[in-house]
């Protein structure tokens, strides 16, 4: 019997860096299905369409020139505002790094 994979969102202002391009691909060797977002708004269009178990946020989007694509922390707190009961039956619902 096939379990589901574990779903795993990244958003990184730098997402061709060596570090998120490994990271990347390591979980997708182990068995993950990740999605990456470049932006904040991508990042919560992301979460509109399907459920994931697993958040990895950059908590410096410094990178990006517009400053108004906010950070890890700010995702994660528009996450929760725009629905709360996603995050709370989330597996692990925030790393930010």
């Amino acid at each position: 019997m096939e379990t589901d994979k574990i779903s795993v969102l990244v958003m990184d202002d730098e997402p061709m860096s060596a570090i998120i391009q490994a990271t990347v691909n390591q979980l997708r060797q182990e068995g993950f299905e990740v999605d990456l977002a470049e932006t904040m708004t991508q990042a919560i269009e992301s979460y509109y369409q399907k459920f994931y178990d697993v958040f990895v946020l950059d908590i410096d989007m410094s990178h990006r020139p517009d400053k108004e694509e906010g950070d890890g922390i700010r995702v994660l707190r528009r996450f929760i505002s725009l629905h709360n009961h996603h995050v709370q039956r989330c597996r692990h619902c925030a790393a930010l790094v």
